[in-house]
């Protein structure tokens, strides 16, 4: 639900579209979900500051995490151990 304060700036209520866009927030930044709930979810986003100051911090804070990743040196041996740990639980 979206309210309007006086100098016209949407503000968001937590509602049942709120606790959706929350369940959902992971999958749209996974690209996981059907184009129908994609839109669903934009446009909450467009009309409700608060979720979409959440979904701000999940997004850079995956961004962050990323970097982090993608900028540590990894061992050489990694992709055969990992091999190795998944046959021995298969």
């Amino acid at each position: 639900m979206v309210d309007m304060t006086n100098d016209g700036k949407a503000i968001c209520n937590i509602s049942n579209e709120c606790e959706r866009v929350a369940c959902l927030i992971h999958e749209y930044l996974d690209k996981a979900i059907d184009d129908d709930t994609c839109r669903f979810i934009q446009t909450h986003l467009a009309t409700c500051p608060h979720c979409l100051g959440k979904f701000d911090f999940e997004h850079e804070l995956r961004g962050t995490i990323r970097k982090c990743v993608c900028s540590a040196p990894l061992p050489a041996d990694l992709k055969s151990r990992i091999c190795k740990a998944i046959a021995k639980e298969a």
